[in-house]
């Protein structure tokens, strides 16, 4: 399920250079590249600023995403230098971009935003189509048949901010096979939609207000995601033609759904996500249950008995995020779903609770032995993800007894009992965020006869890597091996 759209988070950056009230261009000097580069979170520069190519080498050894917006010029030099930072880049405050600066960058692995850029050449379109990785060119609100034919060889995510799209631009996107967020199309015609459609990748229409039943019909023959954030209403007519769509649905907006649109979607046979926080009836639950692909429901805080009853007649893979509570009799409702069902956001689960098959749990930070036994009794195996980061001797023997795969990729450290119970578990056994354990962890974890993988070691004693390769069925980070 590929629906998730490229983004970015620059969470606790440290104060920018060059804060002081001041227009003036002031260039980094190599004390200050220095100090930038061993911030260990997001880097930003927002005041104009030059950057010399020693300060631009030291700059691309950052970890972590580099936000430099104050930088409105870049060699050809500079560029291939910060192309060779292993992280995502914004250079928003680039408004205009050569052919010789387009190659460089294209060079970067990592998502690249130049959203400051109101037009491309061709040239410069032609080179930043070589870049593998994806690309946001959000500024850009008209796109010639030229420059859009170069940017359709692109093979990363492609962003563009386009308000008008003419049918004939739209085919020559055809040939991108990645996924095309259009950020600011608010409105399309059928035949626009119907170039649309020839899209070879996911097509992301989040802004469009309404979806009239002749749009959705033409877009419903595109063959990969098809995303819709914006709308906040469905047609009955609109949900009938979208039933045919042959790929993932995204309705993000949605606040009601008639009963008519509901069993029209139902029809609908790969999977339905609906992102946005939708009141769903018991009416529209029984109706959408009746779909045959999977079904997801994202924002969807509260669930009551009764629509959790009927969801739970759905007979495929189901998943309900952001759900914060859950009662006895809602646990008991969706208990009767014979598929596999996804609870994300919970912060606590009781032993009644847990007492089903088929459970993947996002959101729980820890569980006690009790609910550890009670998850112990599922056929089809566990993943608690990257919230569930401690564990304790009693519930790491009561997960050990569970059968199939086991991952625990959110635990951040394990002591030596946890981990001869851990060891004894029969199956895949994933602890990915461990950076580092004891030799006495590492001898008995050295005994699970399973896979077992330890990717996320970063640190570990000689003798304790040794004792884990003794193992072959244990995968360690490569420096380890």
């Amino acid at each position: 399920m590929r629906w998730v759209i490229v983004a970015m988070v620059m969470a606790a950056v440290a104060p920018a250079f060059g804060q002081q009230e001041t227009d003036e261009i002031q260039e980094l000097d190599v004390e200050q590249a220095g100090k930038f580069a061993q911030q260990g979170s997001g880097l930003s520069i927002d005041k104009p600023t030059t950057l010399s190519l020693e300060t631009a080498e030291i700059l691309a050894t950052h970890k972590g995403g580099m936000f430099l917006s104050g930088v409105a010029t870049l060699t050809p030099e500079v560029a291939r230098a910060l192309a060779k930072h292993d992280g995502n880049l914004i250079l928003n405050g680039l408004t205009t971009l050569s052919p010789e600066v387009a190659e460089a960058l294209a060079a970067l692995e990592s998502f690249l935003w130049l959203d400051g850029l109101t037009t491309l050449s061709p040239e410069a379109a032609r080179a930043m189509a070589t870049k593998k990785d994806g690309v946001s060119l959000a500024g850009l609100t008209t796109l010639s048949p030229e420059v859009a034919k170069a940017l359709a060889e692109q093979k990363g995510t492609l962003t563009l901010g386009l308000t008008t799209l003419t049918p004939d631009v739209a085919e020559m996107l055809e040939a991108h096979e990645s996924l095309l967020f259009l950020a600011d199309l608010t409105t399309i015609t059928p035949e626009l939609a119907k170039a649309l459609a020839k899209h070879r990748g996911d097509l992301y229409l989040d802004r469009l207000e309404t979806l009239p039943p002749g749009v959705a019909e033409a877009l419903a023959s595109h063959a990969g995601v098809l995303s819709f954030r914006g709308l906040t209403t469905l047609s009955v007519d609109s949900a009938k033609a979208l039933a045919a769509h042959e790929g993932v649905l995204a309705l993000g907006g949605l606040t009601t759904l008639s009963d008519e649109a509901a069993e029209a979607l139902a029809k609908h046979k790969v999977g339905l996500l609906f992102r946005g926080p939708m009141a769903l009836t018991v009416a529209n639950a029984e109706a959408l249950a009746k779909s045959e692909g999977w079904l997801s429901f994202h924002s969807l805080t509260r669930l009551s008995p009764e629509v959790a009853g009927a969801l739970a007649k759905h007979e495929g893979d189901l998943e309900i995020r952001d759900l914060l509570t859950l009662s006895p009799e809602v646990a008991g409702a969706l208990a009767k779903h014979r598929g596999c069902l996804t609870l994300s956001g919970l912060m606590t689960l009781s032993p009644e609770e847990a007492d089903r098959d088929g459970f993947r749990i996002d959101g729980l930070p820890t569980l006690s032995p009790e609910v550890g036994a009670e998850l112990a009794k599922h056929k089809g195996g566990l993943n608690l993800d990257q919230n569930f980061t401690t564990l304790s001797d009693g519930a790491a023997e009561a997960l050990a007894k569970i059968e199939g795969p086991l991952a625990l990729d959110g635990l951040r450290s394990l002591t030596p009992d946890a981990a001869r119970a851990l060891a004894k578990h029969d199956g895949p056994l994933a602890l990915n965020s461990l950076s580092t354990i004891t030799d006495e962890a590492a001898e008995a974890l050295a005994k699970h006869e399973g896979e077992l993988f330890l990717e996320g070691l970063t640190e570990i004693s000689p003798e304790a890597a040794a004792t884990l390769r003794s193992n072959p069925k244990v995968v360690l980070p490569e420096r380890f091996r």
